[in-house]
């Protein structure tokens, strides 16, 4: 009897390449992988669009130098050593990367690390040439916000002081406790304070530049007519729904809705509608 045998013979030949995969030894500390379950160590580590062989660490003492893995990052796994001034987290507990290995901020010199780590950890205040600048108290003279432990420096008259309640006048959202300045982040423009952005408002809101999507049958959200992306970069952020400051056709700016295209959004302003570009307009 004739019979074609070749399927078999295309079945046994995939198992048996099936065979050589699973018979792959696993890879060893620091070699490539993509997967956990290709290293011996059952972790693969991804790190600045590196994937290697790793495994967890507490401190320096259980990473390997031969494996190329001499650092334990502050994430909790070995890894290669951290490049020249790499920052690591942020505010007073900050690490800053310094031959190879990470050093608190605050155990530095703030006259050569403030650039790098912020003031945070040195106490506050502003980074200068020499260091950090202490906070103000309210009263004292500045010139910026971050002079000041209010963190808020009175444009009008340069002094230190609390963050300034609605109604009150304003020339960028830092004078406001509310963080919404009316001026919209417009240079030399004096402004009152405004609701916080997100917050609830109406068509006959007198506390907000613009509310967006309200009608006579709904409330609408706090937003602004215009945003900067130096002196007021915030936008409304509320439930499910973001607003972006973005540049508009005209050259200026304006807080757009982002929005997913492919899910048939619904867009909060009846005159909006969701773009390929992930915003409402």
């Amino acid at each position: 009897m004739n019979t074609d045998i070749r399927p078999w013979i295309i079945v046994l030949g995939i198992g048996l390449a099936g065979c050589a995969m699973d018979e792959r030894l696993p890879t060893e500390l620091g070699g490539a992988c993509g997967l956990d379950t290709q290293c011996a160590s059952g972790q693969c580590g991804h790190l600045d669009g590196r994937s290697f062989c790793t495994e967890e660490c507490v401190d320096a003492s259980g990473c390997s130098a031969e494996a190329g893995l001499p650092l334990c990052r502050p994430e909790g796994f070995c890894a290669p050593a951290c490049r020249e001034g790499e920052l690591s987290g942020t505010g007073a507990t900050a690490l800053l990367c310094r031959g190879g290995a990470f050093v608190a901020c605050s155990d530095q010199d703030p006259a050569t690390a403030c650039a790098a780590c912020g003031c945070e950890p040195f106490g506050g205040g502003m980074c200068t040439s020499t260091g950090c600048e202490l906070p103000r108290a309210d009263g004292e003279a500045c010139t910026t916000d971050l002079q000041c432990a209010s963190r808020a420096c009175y444009r009008d008259t340069n002094v230190c002081g609390a963050p300034r309640p609605m109604g009150e006048p304003c020339t960028v959202d830092a004078e406001c406790a509310t963080s919404n300045c009316s001026a919209d982040g417009a240079a030399g423009v004096t402004g009152v304070c405004n609701q916080a952005l997100g917050t609830t408002c109406t068509r006959s809101t007198t506390t907000c530049t613009r509310c967006i999507g309200a009608s006579t049958l709904s409330d609408g959200i706090c937003s602004r007519r215009r945003c900067d992306p130096e002196r007021a970069p915030t936008c409304p952020r509320v439930s499910r729904r973001t607003w972006t400051c973005d540049r508009t056709v005209d050259g200026d700016h304006r807080c757009f809705e982002t929005c997913d295209y492919e899910a048939s959004y619904w867009c909060l302003e009846d005159s909006d509608y969701c773009h390929m570009d992930g915003y409402c307009y």
